[in-house]
């Protein structure tokens, strides 16, 4: 039996494309789903903390976006991107079944880094403030949020380079991403989704590059936390 016919049957057999099919990819990818989710908390921590956001801009228009619920010195925050909630003196958290809304004390446009400062969650296991110092290439990085419009999603990825303070993401970044916490292996905070990288096709039209994402510093955030 030729490798064309041996594909054939098993796209028949499997109902998928001869380039999709693989008879034993469902049994591997179970390990791994098995192994990453009871060998670490990590991907527990990152999306018990992480939070959906929404406000509204200077014309009225909808805002949504992602964050995280985070700790300091006994103080309660959304950790998110100052595009998120940009020109809204407070916004709507929300956290599963639970809303709730908060006040917006700091915002930083240059570092696109944003608190608001709320009462509390029910439903939320809030981060501890730790800042990683390390941004090595290659680093192995999560963060939980609600790209796409979708229901609450955890990525894993990969840190490809640096641009100067901001570090660059080889990891899945789309809309409704904005202002998800990214975090190193230890939990400790890298910085905040803040954009998806725009290139151009070959007919040099504008074209998102959405596995090369803008990771942003949480610097000037720290600087306002340490003068509270």
């Amino acid at each position: 039996m030729g490798i064309l016919t041996r594909l054939a049957l098993v796209s028949t057999l499997f109902g998928c494309a001869p380039a999709e099919c693989d008879i034993q990819r469902g049994a591997v990818l179970e390990g791994v789903e098995y192994v990453s989710l009871f060998h670490s908390g990590l991907e527990h921590r990152s999306r018990n903390a992480a939070v959906k956001i929404t406000s509204f801009d200077e014309s009225g228009n909808k805002i949504s976006g992602s964050g995280a619920y985070i700790t300091h010195k006994g103080e309660h925050y959304i950790l998110t991107a100052a595009h998120v909630v940009a020109a809204s003196p407070t916004a709507l958290i929300i956290g599963g079944k639970e809303k709730i809304i908060g006040d917006v004390v700091f915002t930083n446009d240059y570092s696109d880094v944003a608190l608001v400062s709320i009462a509390g969650m029910v439903t939320k296991e809030p981060l501890r403030w730790r800042v990683s110092k390390q941004r090595n290439i290659g680093d192995e990085v999560i963060y939980s949020g609600y790209p796409n419009s979708m229901g609450l999603l955890t990525i894993k990825g990969h840190i490809a380079g640096h641009d100067g303070l901001t570090t660059i993401l080889h990891s899945y970044i789309w809309k409704g991403a904005s202002g998800s916490i990214v975090l190193d292996r230890q939990g400790k905070i890298i910085g905040v989704v803040s954009a998806v990288s725009v290139g151009t096709d070959l007919t040099g039209f504008p074209t998102i590059i959405e596995d090369v994402g803008l990771i942003v510093p949480v610097h000037a955030v720290e600087d306002f936390l340490k003068n509270r």
